[in-house]
Parts: structure tokens; C-alpha cells; sequence
């Protein structure tokens, strides 16, 4: 229920840009594929997890977004 009404609050559309800081085990990344339709982007410290998310097939952009430059 938190995820999802995450998910409403942030109104995400085809097309948009989404970045998952701090995604785990992918748990939110797979509720934004499959409620919005959109592959987000993630960013994950741990190597165990990141394999995980690599094998989920999500593009993983660093391992700490504090140190990330946004897209422009």
C-alpha cells in the first residue's frame, strides 16, 4: 500500500526519467516497470544486490547517488 500510493503521489508517465537511489532488491523498481510502464533507472551500493538487479535487467547508473551527477 506505501509503494503504491508513492507511485500515485508521483504521477510518473511513459516517457519520464525515473531514478531508484537506493533500490535493494528491486522491490520498488519492480512496482514502477510494472505499474508505470517505466523502466527506472538504479542505483544500489551493495554488490550482492546489484547482481540481483543487473539479472532483473535494470540499468544500474552508480552505487551512490549522493556522488551522482544528474542527467542533463
Amino acid at each position: 500500500d506505501v509503494v503504491q500510493s508513492m507511485l500515485d503521489a508521483a504521477e510518473i508517465q511513459d516517457g519520464m526519467a525515473v531514478l531508484e537511489p537506493s533500490a535493494g532488491m528491486g522491490h520498488i523498481a519492480d512496482a514502477i516497470r510494472k505499474t508505470a510502464g517505466v523502466d527506472p533507472d538504479v542505483v544500489e551500493l551493495s554488490g550482492a544486490r546489484r547482481e540481483l538487479l543487473e539479472a532483473k535487467g535494470y540499468n544500474l547508473v552508480g552505487n551512490d547517488f549522493m556522488a551522482m551527477t544528474p542527467r542533463s
